[in-house]
């Protein structure tokens, strides 16, 4: 299976993927996966407007948790943000387990986004967006 993106000239290939990723020994590894497999470097920015307008989205109420918009910053295909976001989480994990692991905890720092949405919460105990079902992903509530 292929999952492509045109307009960032990105092309997937789903087997080759998970060779490299179980074959991925330290973050050297990953940012070759980054770069050569996710062509992280010629993703496009979305336009200064645009992100303006995402973030200019009205905060949702769901599940008792409030959802902030957030902008979205590349050009690049959902899918293939949220594939980058499940590798690069799993390569934390591998790499730095106990970073990771006390991130997971800090219910006072971080919170959790959909890539899929654009949308973030400072809930931290919930695993799935309410919205689209996709896996949320941990998000530093000082980057905000």
């Amino acid at each position: 299976m292929v999952i492509k993106d045109h307009r960032n000239h990105i092309s997937i290939d789903i087997t080759r993927l998970k060779k490299e990723l179980s074959s991925m020994e330290n973050w050297d590894d990953w940012y070759a996966i980054s770069d050569d497999i996710f062509n992280i470097k010629n993703w496009e920015y979305a336009e200064i407007e645009s992100m303006h307008k995402d973030k200019q989205r009205t905060i949702k109420r769901q599940n008792d948790c409030i959802w902030f918009p957030l902008a979205n910053t590349t050009t690049t295909d959902k899918k293939i943000e949220y594939l980058y976001e499940i590798c690069q989480e799993m390569a934390f994990k591998k790499f730095e387990p106990g970073a990771y692991n006390e991130k997971s905890i800090d219910t006072k720092h971080y919170g959790k986004y959909c890539v899929i949405c654009d949308i973030y919460t400072e809930e931290s105990d919930i695993y799935l967006c309410p919205f689209c079902g996709k896996k949320l992903f941990l998000w530093n509530l000082t980057q905000v």
